[in-house]
């Protein structure tokens, strides 16, 4: 039975969800550049909540107030309050444009990487020829927050389909997520590389790639920070090294994650390559209604000389590169 409004609170991990998810689905509506370039008044975000959650606030501060405490439990910023100045009481809220952290960026994008996560999971799921009990899956989790997301679908559907999932992972926010009370699963057994732990990334970066070259993966799962010339790129030489080895000499299919702001008309000369989006079997991009949306498919079909849509669901669409 539905709650009526003002009964409930959210907990502070939804709250700040279902807000980021608000800031995703109005990037999808405009034509705005960036989604830092957005600015929500609270009133809104009241509204939203009531209506998706069923939860009736009555106080901006109070609101505001939860975000902070979230916050200051993971240490970063997340939003911006910005004052109105017809109405003291009143303000807006943007996304904190100085995100560094992997616990900022998991949030970014929200809707989009959870339509990339189910377009995976069910790229996963019809490949296998019998989709049946019983069945292992060896899978390499990169780092990137795209694929945490991906994971999160593992811990809640792992038991649903009794399929034993053998996750191997640099990535630490992936790690931490399924070591959670809630999402320790029977089913699912982790392995990772050693190596030195890299805080700003939240990944374990290093040489030693052993594990990753002795196993015969049935997936290898990546997402990239920047996309120039059909070329990938990411911030530091260390996470470039590890990401080359895998793409370059592990075996499995190999799968690539965008939410699409990663292509870029410019470069930083401090990025490192790795690889090029040819080197992937298959490319998974969120489906929006985003203004954006038919300049994403142009850009898109110019690189029809080696990938082509084989999926196009209505919340993703999967790119099939031609060997």
């Amino acid at each position: 039975m539905k709650q009526a409004p003002g009964k409930h609170r959210l907990r502070k991990k939804e709250l700040i969800s279902n807000i980021f998810s608000l800031f995703s689905e109005r990037y999808d509506l405009t034509d705005e550049k960036s989604i830092f370039d957005l600015i929500i008044p609270i009133s809104e975000i009241q509204n939203y909540l009531e209506e998706r959650c069923n939860v009736k606030y009555t106080s901006c501060t109070w609101i505001y107030t939860q975000i902070k405490r979230y916050e200051d439990i993971l240490g970063v910023h997340l939003f911006k309050k910005i004052k109105t100045p017809d109405n003291p009481e009143n303000f807006d809220i943007a996304i904190y444009q100085g995100m560094t952290s992997y616990t900022q960026f998991q949030h970014l994008y929200l809707t989009h990487k959870l339509k990339i996560a189910n377009g995976i999971y069910d790229q996963i799921k019809n490949s296998i020829e019998t989709w049946k009990k019983n069945v292992t899956l060896k899978i390499l989790l990169g780092s990137g927050t795209n694929i945490y997301h991906f994971a999160n679908i593992i811990a809640g559907r792992s038991k649903e389909d009794k399929i034993h999932y053998h996750l191997y992972t640099h990535n630490l926010g992936v790690i931490n997520n399924l070591m959670e009370p809630e999402n320790i699963s029977e089913y699912i057994t982790m392995y990772t590389p050693a190596g030195r732990i890299d805080t700003v990334g939240n990944t374990i970066v290093g040489d030693d790639n052993n594990v990753y070259l002795a196993t015969e993966f049935d997936f290898i799962i990546q997402s990239t920070n920047t996309i120039y010339d059909n070329e990938l790129y990411v911030h530091t030489k260390e996470e470039s090294n590890r990401k080359r080895v895998i793409l370059k000499k592990c075996s499995g299919v190999k799968i690539l994650a965008l939410v699409m702001d990663e292509f870029k008309t410019s470069l930083n000369k401090n990025m490192s390559c790795y690889g090029k989006l040819s080197d992937y079997d298959f490319i998974i991009v969120p489906k929006t209604r985003s203004k954006r949306e038919s300049g994403y498919e142009t850009m898109l079909k110019k690189m029809a000389s080696f990938m082509t849509p084989e999926i196009v669901h209505w919340n993703y669409v999967i790119y099939k590169i031609k060997k």
